[in-house]
């Protein structure tokens, strides 16, 4: 703490040792006033407070007072002449009266030189929403103050704890989806396609990131913040950052037809969905350094940023998914089609799921007044925070599930029409093995050796006697919609 405006004030939740027992014993507000010997004046001091905000503010004040000039609330010449306190009671806070005697909790608050160098224990015995406020005696006093919260759990602050729980949850959620992913990807790693690839990669990405947010929370949790839980947490921040861009670029690259549509969605949308991805990264990476040091300013800026980036970077994709549900539904891609749309479907039910949420867990504090929203909301943020995560999870299980490794996926996804390369246009050629050219109804994807026949195929529809009926069973590919033959 400081002698600036929002350095003056902190607050935040704590549990008692009742609620969080650890190895810690009590959950304390250790606060340390160095001795200054700069420039001090004989009758320089600062004021000092800690208490519980429903002992004070919460129950005597309709806003925060950090929403005023502190000085205000401060017993000096100016407040005793008004007749707000009694000369005894210079350089502490004014309490209304009675408010010490009907707090709930104790109350620290008083004066102290600038010359003496003062250390504070304030054992925290009921879980709360703890503040400490400090005020100068002349506004041009610089002044500096530490302030050390130790739990009794342990490390991490009360608003963090709930993180333990959430990764393990999240860590067994992915291993269990992935285990059967990877299972089947084994099964047909003869028939994989370059998309099935990137999920593999991006499945085992973030089995691996869970484990080293847990990690990082638990070493935090043990450790303190020191310069090698620091530097580690940096680390893992960059890859969960890394991580949670790779998967929204693959969204993209889906929703733009990649691996179904086409094999190359464009090199205009490629850069674009790179840029996108890269904007994001940063936003990410803004949020993390501005929670981690407690940069309110910082704090402000990378939230407003992580809303525009996330918000075009979903326009952008669901710009992409609507072409791509288009192009298909005219080539009579009909099971592509709904495939496609039943993404999409998914898509809008868990964003439409986690606003709901969001609506319900403020609604409950609609009678309060937004200081206290976050008063009162420290203790169910972990609510919102599993619900996120698990709403995104969906998402990726599903682009996973829907592109799963089966017998024929590779056929599936390539499942379109001859033409010639005469056309001009962008031709894939694949291997066709056990072709027969009087049933062109049925055709396997083989391996490549030397007596493999070649066949051009286009995504171009075709009319007239040029037109070639592919068969693929929709239940060999999956069972996320009703059977449909692809024409």
């Amino acid at each position: 703490m400081d002698s600036s405006l929002a350095g003056s004030v902190y607050c935040g939740g704590i549990y008692s040792a009742n609620d969080k027992p650890g190895p810690n014993g009590n959950s304390t507000i250790n606060i340390n006033v160095p001795k200054f010997d700069f420039n001090v004046r004989p009758n320089d001091y600062i004021s000092l407070a800690i208490f519980e905000y429903n002992d004070w503010i919460g129950s005597f004040y309709e806003h925060s007072i950090v929403h005023y000039d502190l000085d205000k609330f401060v017993c000096n010449e100016y407040t005793i002449a008004q007749g707000k306190c009694n000369m005894e009671d210079e350089g502490t806070f004014i309490f209304p009266r009675g408010s010490l005697e009907s707090a709930k909790n104790q109350i620290i608050n008083q004066k102290v030189p600038l010359g003496d160098e003062v250390n504070i224990e304030y054992v925290v015995k009921n879980t709360g929403f703890y503040c400490v406020v400090t005020s100068a005696s002349s506004s041009d006093i610089p002044y500096w103050v530490v302030v050390d919260i130790i739990s009794a759990f342990g490390g991490l602050l009360a608003s963090e704890i709930h993180l333990i729980n959430n990764y393990f949850i999240m860590i067994m959620i992915y291993a269990a989806f992935s285990i059967g992913w990877l299972h089947n990807y084994f099964k047909h790693r003869h028939d994989i396609f370059e998309l099935q690839r990137y999920i593999l990669y991006l499945l085992i990405a973030f089995n691996i990131k869970y484990v080293l947010l847990l990690a990082d929370v638990k070493f935090q949790n043990h450790y303190g913040q020191t310069v090698s839980t620091t530097i580690f947490a940096m680390a893992v921040n960059i890859f969960a950052s890394f991580v949670q861009t790779f998967s929204l670029l693959i969204l993209a690259f889906v929703c733009h037809g990649y691996g179904i549509l086409t094999l190359d969605i464009g090199v205009k949308k490629e850069l674009r969905s790179k840029l996108w991805a890269l904007a994001y990264f940063v936003s990410q990476m803004t949020a993390s350094i501005s929670v981690r040091y407690n940069q309110n300013t910082l704090m402000i800026i990378s939230s407003v940023l992580i809303l525009v980036i996330t918000t075009g970077f979903y326009i952008f994709i669901a710009m992409g998914l609507k072409k791509t549900r288009k192009e298909l539904a005219d080539r009579k891609q009909n099971y592509k089609s709904t495939l496609y749309l039943n993404l999409h479907r998914v898509v809008l039910y868990s964003l439409m799921t986690y606003f709901l949420v969001m609506v319900v867990y403020f609604a409950i504090y609609m009678s309060k007044s937004s200081e206290n929203i976050i008063v009162s909301g420290w203790k169910g943020a972990w609510i919102v925070d599993l619900v996120g995560r698990f709403l995104f999870f969906i998402n990726v299980s599903l682009i996973a599930y829907i592109l799963r490794p089966t017998s024929k996926s590779r056929q599936f996804a390539m499942s379109l029409e001859p033409i010639t390369e005469e056309d001009g246009l962008h031709v894939f050629n694949y291997p066709v093995d056990n072709y027969d050219s009087n049933e062109e109804d049925n055709f396997e994807i083989g391996e490549e050796d030397a007596h493999h026949e070649q066949r051009t195929w286009s995504s171009r529809p075709i009319t007239g006697q040029e037109n070639v009926h592919h068969h693929v069973e929709p239940e060999e590919f999956g069972e996320f919609v009703e059977s449909k033959d692809i024409h």
